[in-house]
């Protein structure tokens, strides 16, 4: 097990034999910087250790996933933070084996936080694929956000208010969105969504030129507000 302290408020820990990376405290996970040469970040701790991640634990407490903090972690197939209420940024980019991600509490999620991640296929409440329990606390999706999820192929987020530019573009198996309390979609947020048959939203919904070109939906069903 390799235990540490992240900053004065967050604790991580590893346990090498099952691949859980633990993340525990109070406040905000604080910042890491890229390095301009490699595109790395040498400053996240578990960086030596990111392709034998393969569950992510963020306890309650802890508000936030900082930006790039899992990027590119290879092996990564799970994450249960059902208490954070931001992911930033680049959080779980090009996480290509990450399947399920259990989010409860989550109000925003960052520009290209998802990004690539080609085997998402799940983002609920819980993990269990029984659960009916919707997401109600998310209200704005940022800008490529699950750009390139090939892998997801539903979506419904019951209190969404904002999907940013292309935020679910190239989700070649998306099938139906649920957002009927969404008030704009920005250009390109379902391009080339080819498996697209299905997406309601209010009647108020104001939603950009090319929203959807080069899907299979040329535009979405409206529900009376």
């Amino acid at each position: 097990m390799k235990k540490s302290v992240l900053d004065s408020s967050i604790n991580w820990e590893f346990n090498q034999f099952d691949g859980t990376l633990r993340i525990s405290g109070t406040g905000k996970m604080p910042r890491f910087t890229q390095n301009k040469e490699s595109g790395g970040f040498d400053d996240n701790p578990w960086n030596p250790i990111k392709n034998e991640i393969a569950t992510l634990i963020v306890d309650e407490g802890v508000v936030s996933v900082s930006g790039a903090a899992f990027w590119k972690c290879k092996n990564l197939t799970r994450a249960i933070m059902p208490h954070v209420l931001h992911i930033h940024a680049g959080a779980f980019y090009e996480c290509s084996a990450l399947e399920e991600v259990a989010v409860e509490e989550i109000v925003t999620v960052g520009e290209g936080a998802f990004e690539n991640c080609s085997s998402l296929r799940r983002i609920a409440p819980e993990l269990s694929p029984s659960a009916k329990r919707k997401i109600e606390s998310l209200v704005f999706v940022d800008e490529c956000a699950f750009s390139g999820c090939e892998s997801l192929d539903s979506v419904t987020f019951s209190n969404l208010k904002a999907i940013g530019r292309g935020a679910f573009y190239r989700c070649s198996s998306l099938q139906s969105v649920s957002c009927e309390r969404l008030s704009s979609i920005a250009e390109h947020a379902f391009r080339e969504c080819s498996s697209l048959s299905e997406c309601r939203v209010c009647n108020g919904c104001v939603i950009a030129e090319g929203a959807f070109s080069k899907s299979a939906l040329s535009s979405p069903t409206k529900f009376i507000d």
